[in-house]
């Protein structure tokens, strides 16, 4: 489909229409997605380097790549769903 269209009806044949815009429900559901998606994706980079943390073993280049990962996932509960301002990413 061309960007921005669906298929439905034009003079009752078929052709390609423009997709509506979001409802309010829509737009603020695909925020809370999205802050949702973020964070489940900085628990996944979080975990191995908190389990080196805690077990004593994380060498000197991942403490702070943690310490990054744990402020934006912190960052991140932080944004409001209603106005969305999203931090940035730390580094992989």
């Amino acid at each position: 489909a061309p960007s921005g269209k669906k298929l439905g009806s034009v003079n009752g044949m078929p052709g390609w229409v423009d997709v509506p815009p979001l409802t309010a429900v829509e737009l603020l559901a695909a925020v809370v997605i999205k802050k949702q998606s973020l964070i489940s994706e900085a628990n996944v980079v979080i975990a191995p380097l908190k389990d080196a943390s805690d077990g004593g073993y994380i060498d000197a280049a991942d403490a702070p790549r943690l310490d990054a990962w744990q402020r934006y996932r912190y960052a991140l509960t932080k944004v409001d769903a209603a106005n969305p301002v999203w931090p940035d990413k730390p580094a992989q």
